[in-house]
């Protein structure tokens, strides 16, 4: 018979950025627009398991306070530096990291998001 002052328990997953690699996606645009190619930050994660994961998006929580799943799209400001309140940005911040290859090595917590996929967190 369990305790009943037994604590819930916790769900940690974590994985290891072991390449970044740049995915360039066509965005739909309005109708007889031809479409916009952006490009989107890809994490290749290696999980506990040894298993290696894609991860484009995280949690990042919008002026409101509410948690989105967010794709980490490259955004530049005027200098051409990645924009600081962008997804990606916030992403950086969070590991206080300066470029994009800095990710390259980072130990990062994962989360179950929408469709059942693995995220990271920007928050």
């Amino acid at each position: 018979m369990i305790d009943l002052s037994t604590p819930l328990g916790t769900y940690s997953k974590k994985g290891t950025v072991e390449e970044i690699q740049i995915e360039t996606v066509n965005i739909p645009m309005e109708e007889n627009e031809p479409p916009k190619q952006r490009d989107k930050i890809c994490l290749m994660i290696k999980r506990e398991d040894g298993k290696i994961i894609r991860v484009n998006e995280v949690f990042v929580q919008d002026y409101k306070g509410t948690k989105k799943q967010r794709g980490l799209w490259v955004s530049t400001d005027a200098s051409g530096s990645v924009n600081y309140f962008s997804t990606l940005g916030k992403f950086m911040r969070k590991y206080g990291k300066t470029t994009i290859q800095d990710l390259v090595g980072l130990e990062i917590d994962l989360f179950v998001g929408e469709k059942d996929l693995l995220v990271g967190s920007a928050d």
